[in-house]
């Protein structure tokens, strides 16, 4: 994020990338969409990329929880290297990720653990 002619690094913001009106789609000035092709097997995974530039985003878009820009058009941040600002945002995302794969083992586990209970019962109970 460029703000007074400096970079203050890397910043989240929400960037809406379309706008349908009477069924037409419209995209900001400087934003490119683009579509991959599906990669290997994963014909479900839709991949894209976005290109940005010198798109301007509402102050309101920021995700200013590292850092932001004041009402008089200032940067301003807790942290003061742009670098550590970056690491910290990394280390967030990096959480996230962690969660959603823990979150599919115990998931896993419990498959695991009902279908060995529902085949034991199975075995259990005498045919006719």
């Amino acid at each position: 994020m460029w703000v007074g002619g400096k970079c203050q690094g890397v910043h989240c913001v929400v960037v809406p990338f379309r706008k349908v009106t009477k069924g037409q789609e419209r995209r900001p000035a400087g934003l490119y969409v683009g579509r991959q092709r599906p990669q290997g097997r994963l014909i479900g995974v839709d991949n894209g990329t976005l290109r940005f530039d010198h798109v301007r985003v509402p102050r309101a878009n920021l995700l200013s929880r590292y850092g932001g820009i004041t009402d008089d058009g200032s940067y301003a941040s807790e942290i003061a290297s742009s670098g550590k600002r970056f690491f910290t945002m990394l280390g967030t995302l990096g959480v996230g990720r962690v969660c959603v794969g823990a979150g599919a083992a115990i998931a896993g586990r419990r498959a695991l653990s009902i279908a060995t209970r529902y085949g034991a019962a199975q075995a259990a109970v005498p045919e006719p």
